[in-house]
């Protein structure tokens, strides 16, 4: 799945990693009840680690745009 995010109005970026999932959770400043939540379970997962990575991934990503001030952002989940 692909997402465009709007750097905007995201408040804070989220990544979770636990030995049972992963998640990655993104709140917004226009609707402060809204988030966007995309979360794995990885415990019995043959490829845990690289779904790790896949997030891991998108949250620099995110991280990256945010602290370069760039308007969009798209990802990969």
């Amino acid at each position: 799945m692909k997402a465009l995010f709007n750097c905007s109005v995201i408040k804070n970026v989220y990544l979770r990693i636990d030995v049972l999932s992963i998640e990655l959770e993104i709140t917004y400043t226009d609707d402060p009840n809204k988030t966007f939540r995309s979360r794995k379970s990885i415990d019995k997962m043959c490829n845990g680690q690289y779904h790790k990575e896949i997030y891991e991934k998108a949250y620099n990503t995110i991280k990256q745009a945010l602290l370069n001030k760039e308007p969009f952002v798209e990802i990969e989940l």
